[in-house]
């Protein structure tokens, strides 16, 4: 078969042939089908699929691998390398430009940010 396009009268036609129905009445056979099951689904017990005490064996076998890593100098999760930062909107350097619209100047830089930036040389208004 070559990659031309074929129309949709075409296209039905080969699935009537194929399935006994058109696309349409295909179409409106899925969405029966799956109110169907949905309704179904809505009346039938259900269960967990993991069993409570296989959660709590695998919390366990987690802490105590944690246990034993840290017991030989390894640390699970180190501490982040992280400052507290000064967002433009509570910088004493921020001002509003009356030529921009919703856009503020840094006065330590010169440059247009909005209020959620933040940069490495921000200071807190309050202070």
């Amino acid at each position: 078969m070559n990659n031309d396009l074929i129309s949709k009268n075409h296209f039905d036609k080969r699935v009537r042939e194929a399935v006994g129905m058109t696309i349409s009445e295909l179409t409106a056979d899925f969405k029966d089908g799956v109110r169907t099951t949905l309704e179904l689904l809505k009346t039938e017990p259900t269960v967990d699929a993991v069993p409570v005490k296989s959660i709590e064996q695998l919390k366990w076998e987690r802490d105590t691998a944690i246990e034993q890593l840290e017991k030989h100098g390894i640390p699970f999760c180190g501490k982040a390398d992280v400052v507290q930062v000064v967002r433009c909107g509570e910088c004493k350097w921020w001002f509003k430009d009356e030529n921009y619209d919703g856009l503020y100047r840094c006065a330590n830089d010169g440059l247009l940010r909005k209020g959620d930036h933040y940069c490495a040389d921000g200071e807190r208004k309050d202070e």
